[in-house]
């Protein structure tokens, strides 16, 4: 992915994450796991930083799934091409940033030093004008 420093305040790879993710009704997983017999699971993960982010998709393969691996990636690559052709939902997205906050306003405090390394990780992204001085 292009480099997405400028935009984490909108997070957009939480947007991909939750619909690379979503198990419900016509989703990639719903696809894959119950009309197809190829995956049991997949993981989106992902990191950001100045060359560039990157998005992670892991797939847990059934037995079928192995044996019909280039199955699965043309069914991941034609979903990827229909999310790029559909507009943000806005309603989505606002739901996944409430949901996000209510995690982290419900989250159990770090200790000192953890709280150090992830706050230093962050700043080091952060546009200049961005950080308190």
């Amino acid at each position: 992915l292009p480099d997405l420093t400028a935009e984490y305040r909108s997070q957009p790879t939480a947007y991909l994450d939750y619909v690379l993710s979503y198990g419900g009704e016509q989703s990639l997983l719903t696809v894959l796991r119950d009309d197809l017999g190829l995956v049991t699971d997949i993981s989106v993960s992902s990191s950001t930083g100045s060359p560039g982010a990157t998005l992670l998709v892991e797939f847990d393969l059934t037995e079928d799934g192995r044996r019909r691996s280039a199955g699965v990636l043309d069914v991941f690559f034609q979903y990827v091409g229909t999310l790029r052709h559909e507009e943000v939902s806005e309603e989505l997205y606002e739901s996944i940033a409430a949901r996000r906050k209510l995690s982290w306003d419900w989250s159990e405090h770090q200790g000192a030093a953890d709280t150090v390394k992830l706050l230093a990780r962050r700043l080091a992204r952060l546009p200049p004008e961005r950080v308190l001085s």
